[in-house]
């Protein structure tokens, strides 16, 4: 068996949630001897220093796909995208084709390779290379994503975004049909992949986190700052941080005169620097969360579109810090309502939970100790990563 896994971007260094979750499963098919390939889309020389630098940290074989840098649309673009619209074609997946990264994946896809798709977005170059994936391991339901946004647009831009959608609800449901084994990142994704994709083998690996690494800070300080961690070049991050600073931070406020907020991510665009101030704090990218985390009271996550699972919230429960966030924000996970984890919809739920949580500091303390015990427990990657090479093993169809 000779796995080549390929990955729409580079998953190294490993600072957001889908990179990680990429660089698990490299570790997991290395760690039980099936020595794989990993062929990743490159647009810059960023990009290849950084392919490169995982190449030799992780011990593995690396083929660069050369792509071309990201541009802006041009009047031709935005003409030819909703041309591909009307003719029932997509304008998405055509973006992740390019010719010389066919020339370059060609040559490692011989009839002995087990071909690993990791997120939908790596299927249309192997497709374009005349082979498909034998596992497809995907990080969202991606039509999904597109759906959550459409609340969010309006007009001609909002029956684009509705079409996009369908026409990657058809290519997902196709996708998932023809790989033999689909790995989803929570049991919810997988109960969809079943039910659209009847006999299909649809199996759970957890998102996670690196839980021996995360050494349970101090217990949180009533006078800290509410933080939400996330990459703020992500639509769905930054209007949910746009809702916490101008809807839900002054309600808190009038319960909690101290409270102020901290946005930490990578790639803040304007709209979240703006939203800097006295009271909101705009980190930009940072080397070390910890002492973002040490400083917070809670995490708050107003979040209401998007998909797969949250790994932030998995990092607050190691680090000992409880969580609000809408249900949205909490998807895919099966933790229990009230395990340092408060689904609320509205700023005044929001500011009850923080003050319940300020007058009642052993049984918050209770509550964090439960919460890193389910981390560890269901959310480790040390134990879950082997389970991508069990899924690799045992390929059915």
């Amino acid at each position: 068996m000779k796995p080549v896994v390929v990955v729409p971007y580079v998953p190294w260094p490993a600072n957001h949630g889908g990179r990680q979750r990429s660089l698990e499963c490299l570790r997991g098919l290395k760690g039980a001897g099936l020595s794989p390939t990993v062929a990743c889309i490159v647009r810059s020389s960023d990009d290849r220093a950084a392919l490169d630098a995982l190449g030799k940290a992780e011990s593995l074989k690396t083929v660069p796909l050369p792509f071309p840098p990201p541009a802006a649309w041009s009047t031709g673009d935005r003409i030819g995208k909703w041309l591909r619209l009307l003719t029932g074609r997509s304008s998405l997946l055509p973006r992740w084709i390019d010719g010389a990264a066919i020339d370059a994946l060609k040559p490692h896809l011989d009839a002995d390779t087990t071909i690993i798709a990791d997120t939908l977005w790596a299927l249309p170059l192997i497709r374009a290379c005349g082979r498909d994936a034998d596992l497809l391991s995907t990080h969202n339901i991606e039509h999904r994503v597109l759906e959550m946004g459409l609340p969010f647009v309006r007009g001609v831009a909002a029956r684009g975004l509705a079409r996009e959608a369908d026409l990657l609800r058809r290519f997902e449901i196709e996708a998932f049909r023809r790989a033999r084994t689909v790995i989803a990142c929570s049991e919810d994704d997988a109960a969809f992949i079943r039910t659209v994709a009847p006999g299909r083998n649809a199996i759970t690996i957890n998102n996670g986190v690196d839980v021996p690494a995360l050494a349970m800070l101090p217990p949180p300080d009533p006078n800290g700052h509410l933080l939400f961690v996330g990459s703020y070049d992500y639509p769905p991050n930054i209007r949910a941080a746009e809702t916490l600073v101008r809807r839900w931070l002054p309600v808190i406020r009038k319960r909690l005169p101290h409270a102020r907020v901290v946005l930490a991510g990578r790639d803040p665009q304007g709209a979240v620097r703006g939203l800097a101030s006295d009271l909101v704090t705009v980190t930009g990218t940072v080397d070390d969360l910890r002492p973002w985390y040490e400083g917070a009271f809670a995490c708050v996550m107003p979040i209401a579109e998007g998909g797969g699972s949250r790994i932030k919230i998995l990092e607050s429960f190691a680090l000992g810090r409880p969580v609000i966030s809408t249900k949205v924000g909490a998807s895919g996970l099966r933790v229990t309502n009230g395990v340092c984890l408060a689904i609320l919809e509205d700023a005044e739920a929001a500011a009850d939970k923080l003050v319940q949580w300020r007058d009642h500091p052993n049984d918050l303390a209770a509550k964090l100790l439960r919460a890193r015990a389910f981390v560890t427990n269901n959310h480790d990657w040390n134990r879950l990563r082997s389970h991508f090479a069990f899924a690799v093993t045992t390929l059915k169809g």
